[in-house]
């Protein structure tokens, strides 16, 4: 009697601890789904003097994007006579580069003028958002293209980079003059948008204005300085390129 007792208290326990089992795996998977698809806040930053095209593809932003803001950086012309709306933030970009000091500093150390110089400076914009930004994150995109369709920007709550096969060698000269210790991957980070770690490019910022082996004062110049003079009115220098190359040796 005592015996069969005993076994009915053992098969009860069995059970309890079989549910128990199933309760933790059910919420071991839901918090996993839950990391995976948690909302990771993100600026969306866009360099454009064609502000009414941009509003125009708003819409395209807004259905297949999960950013917090979009921050618009554009000329003090536009920023003045923007058209109001309350989920755009507009950024004069003199306020983090000066074009005409681009093309000023070209002249003065390269002795010549380059149509290029928005170019660069659209570039340069995007590194110098990292020194303003108030999110852990926020996203480059080149104001020429649109999202068709939903791009997820984040894996596991880690940026994903998006990669192709070209291979541009004047951008991977000018990183090398700028990180002579980087590896070069053998693919390419250039992708039209890139979602940036705004500590990490705070950090490459600092320390290409660190580097005494470069001319110039800010990270800008000491850039356009690393640019060999038979590329730099050409194609010398991307951002995509840098940024992913760092972020790969140091991650």
């Amino acid at each position: 009697m005592y015996e069969r007792e005993n076994n009915k208290r053992i098969n009860k326990i069995s059970w309890k601890e079989i549910l128990l089992i199933i309760l933790f795996c059910f919420y071991v998977r839901s918090v996993n789904y839950l990391k995976k698809n948690i909302s990771i806040k993100y600026d969306l930053v866009i360099p454009t003097n064609n502000i009414n095209t941009f509003l125009n593809n708003k819409d395209y932003f807004k259905k297949f994007l999960k950013y917090s803001k979009i921050v618009l950086i554009s000329p003090s012309s536009i920023v003045l006579n923007k058209t109001v709306d309350d989920s755009i933030l507009f950024i004069n970009e003199d306020s983090l580069i000066k074009k005409q000091k681009i093309n000023e500093f070209l002249i003065k150390t390269r002795s010549f003028s380059t149509n290029r110089d928005g170019w660069y400076e659209q570039q340069f914009l995007k590194m110098a958002y990292s020194r303003i930004c108030k999110n852990e994150y926020y996203l480059i995109w080149d104001c020429d293209t649109i999202p068709i369709k939903p791009i997820e920007m984040f894996e596991n709550g880690k940026p994903i980079f998006g990669m192709k096969e070209e291979h541009h060698i004047p951008y991977f000269q000018t990183i090398n003059r700028l990180f002579p210790l980087l590896n070069i991957s053998n693919g390419s980070y250039i992708s039209e948008h890139m979602i940036i770690k705004t500590q990490y490019m705070k950090n490459l910022i600092d320390q290409i204005e660190a580097n005494t082996k470069l001319s110039g004062q800010t990270f800008w110049e000491k850039i356009l300085m690393a640019i060999d003079g038979r590329n730099i009115h050409l194609s010398g220098f991307s951002e995509y390129e840098l940024y992913g190359t760092y972020v790969d040796n140091i991650s």
